[in-house]
């Protein structure tokens, strides 16, 4: 059972993901595959816990390093990592059967930048 969750939690991502780039294949525009995400990423953004849950997207600042957050092949490990995805199933447990939940997406960053970028606007967490 737990693998059937991982696979679904994958395929959720996946479709974050192709929905965030579909309107670049309805527009026909010239830019880069990941433009769209990029431009989401980049975007300044300071709100608190009840917009990003109408966002529906958390980025989250994490230090990569072999405790907090690393991969291992596409599989994302570390101490930071398992507590924000258990904070992210915390916030999803009242979502309705079907209903598309809180996306978080990890964004690596230097340990001295951390605050900084925070403040900036550049993560949510």
């Amino acid at each position: 059972m737990r693998n059937g969750g991982k696979k679904r939690r994958t395929g959720l991502s996946w479709a974050l993901l192709l929905l965030l780039l579909s309107p670049l294949a309805w527009a026909g525009a010239a830019e880069s595959p990941g433009a769209p995400l990029n431009r989401l990423l980049a975007t300044r953004f300071t709100g608190d816990l009840p917009a990003m849950r109408k966002r529906a997207l958390v980025r989250v600042l994490v230090t990569y390093n072999r405790s907090n957050y690393f991969l291992d092949g596409a599989r994302a490990h570390g101490f930071e990592y398992e507590l924000m995805e258990q904070f992210r199933n915390y916030l999803n447990r009242k979502r309705k059967k079907g209903g598309l939940g809180i996306h978080f997406i990890y964004i690596p960053t230097p340990f001295s930048r951390l605050i900084g970028d925070l403040n900036a606007g550049k993560g949510d967490i």
